[in-house]
């Protein structure tokens, strides 16, 4: 996590959401951008703000001093497929004994994402941005997918004028991973995967800065939801 003082701004830097490529771009366009915790580029807000002494639990009012607040949003499916790849890929890790990144390396896709679902190993967006809360007003979330049209609409409302050319980096070998394998091999716990971000799909695609004006949701698997679906209501005959 991010924050620039002079234009009371954070950055939530929430994994595999192009959040180098955005800690890069920050960092360039505001220099008195400040890291909360060189051991965790990941802080979830309510820690960021704790660290800035911002989080007010006397006033029940998380964001009394109203920071405004940018973050990226990615479909989760996808967002959970590279966080897998990366760990798998990345041989240094923080904290070794964290347990979801030992499953990425040691286990198959479908018990990852059985323990980053069931498991609440990997938090929700709503959580990371503590989207409960009365500030949640200055909170603007970018579509992945749109990067710079959806960053350069977010800055708008808050007025905020600066460049937006962001280098791309920390980029899958393959740029853009084929998703149908996983899915395949995912089976019914896509349906989990769904209730567990239910709240990506359903206000999160509604919400999320895009630069076109109106949300956008392509998920390129989502008639593998309705099959499922079909097939857990009726069940097959013997």
């Amino acid at each position: 996590m991010l924050y620039s003082k002079a234009h009371n701004l954070i950055f939530g830097h929430y994994p595999k959401t192009a959040g180098t490529s955005m800690l890069e771009w920050f960092q360039r366009v505001f220099p008195d951008a400040l890291v909360l915790d060189q051991r965790n580029y990941h802080l979830d807000l309510r820690a960021g703000l704790r660290r800035l002494h911002l989080w007010n639990r006397q006033r029940m009012n998380p964001f009394h001093h109203k920071p405004r607040v940018i973050g990226v949003v990615r479909e989760p499916f996808e967002m959970l497929v590279s966080l897998y790849e990366f760990w798998q890929r990345c041989p240094n890790h923080p904290d070794p004994s964290c347990e979801i990144v030992n499953a990425s390396r040691n286990y198959n896709f479908k018990a990852f994402l059985k323990l980053a679902t069931d498991g609440h190993q990997v938090p929700r967006y709503e959580d990371f941005f503590a989207l409960s809360h009365p500030g949640q007003s200055t909170v603007r979330l970018i579509d992945f997918d749109n990067l710079e049209a959806g960053l350069r609409e977010a800055l708008d409302t808050l007025d905020i004028d600066v460049d937006i050319s962001l280098r791309r980096t920390n980029c899958s070998p393959s740029k853009r991973t084929d998703l149908s394998e996983y899915v395949e091999e995912a089976g019914p716990l896509m349906l989990d995967v769904h209730r567990y971000f239910a709240w990506y799909y359903t206000d999160g695609v509604r919400l999320m800065a895009s630069g076109k004006g109106s949300p956008r949701l392509t998920v390129s698997y989502r008639p593998a939801f309705r099959t499922f679906a079909r097939g857990i209501a009726r069940p097959r005959a013997a």
